[in-house]
């Protein structure tokens, strides 16, 4: 019995689709932090990375408040392991408030390991990206251009280090098994490697044989750094590597794309 907080988002839709075709219960958590005895939870509930959640008390209460509800409701259980979902924008320069958040929620994490001596991890995706991904993301956006012509703002220098949704999902699995081994411990996903935002056009180009109209803007974003990249040796120590490149994914998302044009 799994429960999974945060499955009617992007990560949380795949993680349930994962846990039921492996042949696991699969408890969808809710936003109240309450839950049933499980042997294992991910939380994947976040607020606050998508363009348009600017809501400070939105954020904290997902991030924050959520978080240590459920910790709380679950702290009598036998469970197996608890993955916390964190952000690998914890690492950067810049602090958003979203970060901090996340941060925060690392820090309640290891507490319930170290203090109350359960399972928890905590997972650090750094961009995740795949089939579904959200549309006001880079990689949706492009791909969405790629095809209507429509010009869209753009900044060629910032990076990011990409990872397909269904690696991540793995790596979830994988580490909820080893919980026991690592509590309190911190695992990054990503693949080692990162692209500028101006290689990632240039492969969507390459895939759908479409130039792409962009419309150079000056400057990054305040947190945007040209240093963006997991270290992945930890999850590698427990035979996980990344099975996609990033030119597969995109290749899945351009087919995908044309699926859905082709509904509507």
């Amino acid at each position: 019995r799994c429960l999974v907080s945060g499955s009617s988002g992007f990560v949380g839709q795949h993680l349930v689709a994962k846990l039921e075709q492996l042949g696991h219960t699969v408890i969808r958590g809710d936003r109240k932090g309450e839950c049933l005895e499980v042997d294992y939870i991910f939380d994947c509930a976040s607020y606050g990375n998508i363009y348009g959640q600017n809501d400070r008390g939105m954020i904290f209460e997902a991030n924050v408040t959520r978080l240590l509800r459920l910790l709380e409701n679950t702290a009598h259980y036998d469970y197996k392991g608890f993955v916390v979902t964190s952000s690998s924008s914890v690492g950067l320069p810049h602090t958003t408030f979203y970060a901090a958040t996340k941060r925060a929620g690392e820090a309640l994490g290891k507490a319930c390991a170290d203090d109350l001596n359960k399972p928890v991890v905590i997972v650090r995706p750094y961009s995740v990206t795949g089939v579904g991904d959200h549309e006001e993301h880079l990689i949706p956006k492009l791909i969405a251009a790629a095809f209507t012509g429509e010009g869209i703002p753009f900044v060629s220098e910032p990076v990011h280090d990409w990872i397909d949704v269904e690696d991540l999902i793995d790596a979830f699995i994988i580490i909820s098994q080893h919980a026991q081994v690592y509590k309190g411990e911190v695992f990054e996903i990503g693949s080692g490697n990162q692209h500028t935002n101006e290689e990632i056009k240039q492969m969507v180009e390459m895939i759908t044989k479409k130039k792409i109209n962009t419309i150079p803007v000056n400057g990054m974003r305040r947190y945007d750094t040209d240093t963006w990249v997991a270290n992945p040796s930890k999850i590698w120590n427990l035979g996980w590597k990344p099975q996609k490149h990033i030119m597969e994914t995109l290749s899945n998302m351009v087919v995908d794309y044309e699926k859905q044009r082709l509904k509507t």
